[in-house]
């Protein structure tokens, strides 16, 4: 993944590693290639090097999101039968070029980056000394969703290229496990830990090589295909040390992949993405429409390359059908198994994030609330504190697959009312929806419950539902339901209609209603916002690390009934403020009118979820 202050953090390394010239220790299936006055240490080449000549090699490019333009650049190839006999990427292309090395169709490859939760894919580090983000998900998740889990299995030979700090040379994944050897190659400094292999340090190549033609030449490449995704240089002014610096480290990474580029490539696929921001993850449609676009304006030069080289035209379907909604499912319910013991710390503010409180719609909680997880193999232990273990102290214990699709959850609430709620069940988990039924006690009324969840999507309407149920005997029965839709009118108009509905006493209602009266016992809530989403700013980075984005505007209409009816209408702005464009804090103020009080309620929510 490409950003500009990555480059000021792996300069201090790679200054020093490439302007000495350290011994090459011979190693078992590893080889060092040497091409023009530069070496290469390349694990395994021979399935490469056995492949029938001429080889097409496909060098797919870095750039963090703006290298979803790869797979609009296969979807091109593959539709008019260019061949690609070999693999090889750099950072994100890396990550694009296992999904489809491995016998993804393009096809599986869209569906998924259009469907994965991409917050879900990475954990806040608890050793910011090391990385700011974990990546152990991202990499079980690729591989779960790959039909061939090793390199050396792939249906097309794959390399991943990254840096040896070790060594000061490059270095070429071959084989091994995806979730093993992926990082390597979009490992950043500061924001994802350097990977160890052994006593090799890797990490992302793309100061050097953002655009891997070198390497695909490396590995026996006779006709190169190679993609980009260059940002535009940061910056007009350079009064800051910082901004100078940037701005150094872009010409330099420029100047030797362009050098790179021109020398080894037979045909460059440049993808105009310099509008897009490294983090906009949630552009990726865009992206790969628009590398499929600048690929079909390239068919014609390609073929008439390739005739000239007496290449014929096949690309067969080499892709093995897989269903991935079970890995889509683990990652979006956290139900993945991951090795070894995980710690993550946990830090909310601005919304009610206990765990005994509905997820859908959360009441505004002006208040941190604080804790940690911990994984180890299938159990899973959440510990949450509001203000002080005095205050509220939550514990949920959870065995994760129990069986194939239910897990086995324990709560318990500690209060300063001495009251101890606790809940006992089993979670069916689906698709679209869950179950969880079991006992318990709440506001020290003992009950039976049953809870679910249920979200159902199309190209323009969105519905999520949340109910929980509670019999505290057999002839009493308490509901509390949440409903969110979202309409989408246009391209720049949003209707969101929510209820929340509560007849019980024992269960607590989520807050909705923005007026000066909110109640928490208010049985009938209800609330419509009308959101104009069109971008009538851009998005703003700040320090290569925050993206300010999705800025918009929305008017919305409030109800409540609990014995009296109250109204609200209001105005507000909201916006995003996301870390590297995949751990947003929501931001959002307003001003909500009272109709029954003529009293207006001005509000700012800062809401956070590490």
């Amino acid at each position: 993944m490409n950003n500009s202050f990555l480059k000021l953090v792996t300069i201090i390394f790679l200054i020093v590693f490439i302007t000495v010239s350290p011994t090459i220790r011979a190693e078992k299936n590893f080889f060092a290639k040497e091409i023009d006055d530069e070496t290469y240490l390349i694990e395994n080449p021979q399935r490469f090097l056995q492949l029938k000549q001429p080889r097409v090699a496909l060098a797919l490019g870095g750039g963090g999101a703006r290298a979803f333009v790869n797979i609009g650049v296969i979807k091109a190839l593959k539709e008019e039968n260019i061949p690609v006999d070999m693999i090889v990427g750099t950072s994100m292309g890396s990550i694009i070029g296992t999904m489809y090395g491995s016998g993804m169709s393009v096809e599986k490859m869209e569906e998924v980056l259009n469907q994965v939760p991409f917050s879900n894919l990475f954990d806040l580090s608890s050793q910011l000394n090391k990385s700011l983000l974990k990546t152990e998900k991202v990499n079980k998740f690729i591989e779960d969703i790959a039909p061939h889990k090793s390199l050396e299995e792939f249906p097309i030979p794959t390399a991943l290229l990254s840096f040896d700090l070790n060594s000061g040379y490059k270095y070429l994944n071959t084989e091994g496990q995806i979730s093993r050897v992926l990082q390597s190659s979009y490992a950043i400094p500061f924001y994802f830990p350097v990977k160890k292999n052994s006593e090799r340090y890797l990490m992302d190549p793309g100061i050097l090589e953002m655009s891997p033609a070198k390497a695909a030449k490396a590995l026996g490449g006779d006709f190169i295909i190679t993609t980009t995704a260059f940002d535009e240089l940061p910056y007009q002014k350079y009064n800051t040390s910082l901004r100078s610096a940037i701005r150094f480290l872009t010409l330099v990474q420029k100047r030797n992949s362009l050098e790179i580029i021109n020398e080894y490539s037979d045909v460059v696929i440049n993808n105009q993405v310099g509008h897009f921001s490294f983090m906009d993850f949630d552009a990726a449609q865009q992206l790969i429409d628009l590398g499929y676009q600048q690929t079909q304006k390239k068919i014609g030069l390609i073929k008439e390359k390739l005739k000239s080289r007496n290449i014929k035209l096949n690309h067969p379907d080499l892709s093995t059908e897989i269903d991935y909604s079970d890995a889509l499912n683990d990652l979006k319910y956290n139900r993945q198994l991951l090795p070894g013991m995980r710690i993550n710390p946990l830090l909310y503010y601005g919304q009610d994030y206990s765990i005994f409180n509905p997820d859908l719609l959360r009441s505004a909680l002006n208040e941190v609330q604080y804790g940690f997880e911990m994984e180890r193999g299938k159990l899973e232990v959440i510990s949450l504190a509001q203000r002080n273990l005095k205050k509220q102290w939550e514990v949920q214990t959870r065995w994760k697959k129990l069986s194939e699709d239910f897990d086995l959850i324990a709560k318990t609430k500690l209060q300063d009312t001495e009251i101890i709620d606790w809940k006992l069940g089993l979670k069916y988990y689906d698709d679209n929806y869950t179950l969880e039924l079991g006992r318990g006690s709440l506001d020290d009324e003992e009950c039976i419950y049953l809870d679910n969840s249920f979200a159902w999507q199309s190209d323009s309407l969105s519905w999520k539902s949340e109910s929980d149920l509670v019999a505290p005997s057999f002839s009493e029965l308490e509901v509390l339901t949440s409903q969110k839709l979202k309409f989408q009118l246009s391209s720049i108009w949003t209707i969101v209609p929510k209820i929340v509905y509560n007849s019980s006493d024992i269960i607590v209602s989520p807050i909705i209603y923005r007026g000066k009266e909110q109640n928490n016992s208010a049985n009938l809530q209800g609330a419509i916002d009308f959101a104009y989403t069109h971008q009538f700013m851009p998005s703003v980075e700040l320090a290569q690390i925050f993206q300010l984005a999705n800025i918009g505007l929305y008017s919305f209409v409030d109800y409540q009934s609990q014995g009296q009816s109250n109204w609200a209408s209001g105005l507000g702005i909201k916006a995003d403020f996301n870390l590297l464009g995949l751990k947003p804090i929501d931001l959002r103020a307003y001003s909500a009118y009272s109709l029954e009080s003529d009293k207006i309620n001005h509000e700012l929510n800062i809401t956070y979820n590490f």
